[in-house]
């Protein structure tokens, strides 16, 4: 057994490889050390100028920021955290509170047991993966997930301006149902629609706009669906509850043996913390602070704009759908656990009528009420204000040239606040800029 206090402080830029198999034992024995003694012999001041890393490190003081160190004799290196990380420049890293472990050289097959040890001692961890570039990648695990948005929620990491993020989700419900035998009365529906995260992005204050660019969205191999009384449009019709699970191959749903439906990944879940009097909206309800909103033009490829309400915005996303229609009208989409990858920026300064969603060919406005009829206009209104503070025209010819170029359409009808969309194509509308 490896003495855990039996550290020593180095600013060797290389690592001694070491099987597999003692990772764990030197892992466990570290973090048992930093949990209990919270405590170890470490220079005050340390610089490794050639990773660029300046270290100012104090035991005795909640300001450590990072230190560097080996263990003897497997010289793996171990950097515990206290709060902010400075990224390195070359290494791979899994990152976590309080400990953060280098790994060189793409050595993946290590993950999982790491994963395993993270799970057993400390609540967070999250992965950082250098691409090569000197940029660093963000993962969520979908364990990490809340099932409201909330200004009380605690952040489950923190990453600066600018970062890519990968959130990995399970389904919307919570990844309960394996086939169509399932019972309704089994399912726990306190644990629906739970979204990964939250996460907190440094720089973004109450009054900013928050930029998700949506980069890639990835989906699993088999989706569910359900209804039944008390769900959908034909609720009050339906006698009993239907569930239906569906193969996703080869970019297609597989409805049923002659029925198949081309995938189109989006995200039915996506929104940051309210205001903190607006107390908690679980992930089912869509509102200004986006949330359910179960639009299926939040696909791969657009850039959501959501408002900051609380310091870090609190960015949380999951309700992965393999393919929608809009409407929404059976209550879900083909319900699928899956991961996205996103690139958060803070806008300052720059006023929006969010949330907001900008592809190659359309800008569109999203509104939320308690009748679609609400949430339209709310969504006709928003870009009309839109079109004003970046034109000179009044209402009256902002809204005509809705009327005229605009599309006004429907996202969902099936959830606790209706959702409506004003599309303004860019052919027509190409003097807003976001």
């Amino acid at each position: 057994m490896i003495n855990p206090t039996k550290i020593i402080i180095t600013k060797a830029n290389k690592m001694c490889k070491a099987r597999p198999f003692s990772l764990k034992v030197i892992f466990l024995c570290f973090i048992k050390s930093m949990i209990s003694a919270k405590k170890t012999t470490m220079p005050t001041r340390h610089k490794v100028t050639k990773s660029g890393l300046y270290l100012n490190a104090d035991t005795k003081s909640s300001r450590i920021k990072l230190w560097k160190a080996l263990v003897e004799p497997h010289a793996w290196h171990l950097y515990p955290v206290v709060s902010y990380i400075i990224q390195p420049s070359k290494p791979n890293i899994i990152y976590s509170t309080p400990v953060l472990i280098i790994l060189y050289h793409n050595q993946k097959e290590l993950l999982s047991e790491l994963f395993v040890v993270f799970d057993d001692y400390i609540e967070t961890y999250v992965i950082m993966i250098n691409k090569g570039d000197g940029e660093m990648t963000f993962i969520i695990e979908d364990s990490k997930c809340i099932f409201a948005m909330s200004s009380e929620n605690d952040a489950v990491m923190r990453v600066p301006d600018g970062a890519e993020v990968i959130f990995k989700t399970k389904d919307a419900l919570d990844n309960q149902i394996r086939s169509e035998d399932v019972s309704f009365e089994s399912l726990d529906w306190d644990h629906v629609n739970p979204a990964s995260g939250p996460v907190y992005v440094e720089g973004a204050e109450p009054g900013d706009v928050l930029c998700v660019k949506i980069k890639d969205i990835r989906i699993g191999d088999q989706a569910t669906m359900i209804t039944g009384p008390g769900l959908g449009v034909a609720s009050g019709q339906l006698k009993d509850n239907f569930v239906k699970v569906m193969p996703v191959k080869n970019g297609f749903v597989e409805f049923s043996e002659q029925i198949k439906v081309p995938i189109r990944p989006l995200i039915g879940v996506i929104g940051v913390a309210p205001a903190p009097n607006e107390g908690s909206i679980n992930c089912g309800t869509p509102d200004a602070h986006g949330g359910n909103m179960d639009c299926k033009e939040i696909t791969a490829g657009v850039s959501l704009y959501l408002p900051v309400n609380v310091p870090g915005a609190g960015l949380a996303m999951g309700d992965l759908h393999a393919v929608m229609a809009d409407g929404e009208v059976s209550v879900c989409g083909a319900e699928i656990p899956g991961e996205v990858t996103v690139e958060v920026s803070v806008l300052k300064g720059k006023p929006l009528p969010t949330p907001l969603l900008v592809n190659k060919e359309t800008v569109m406005t999203i509104a939320s009420a308690e009748t679609l009829d609400e949430a339209a206009e709310l969504a006709a209104l928003n870009a009309a204000h839109l079109i004003m503070d970046q034109t000179e025209m009044p209402l009256a010819e902002a809204i005509s040239l809705l009327s005229l170029a605009g599309n006004l359409a429907i996202c969902q009808v099936v959830d606790p606040l209706k959702t409506a969309r004003m599309e303004m194509p860019k052919s027509v509308f190409n003097f807003i800029k976001i």
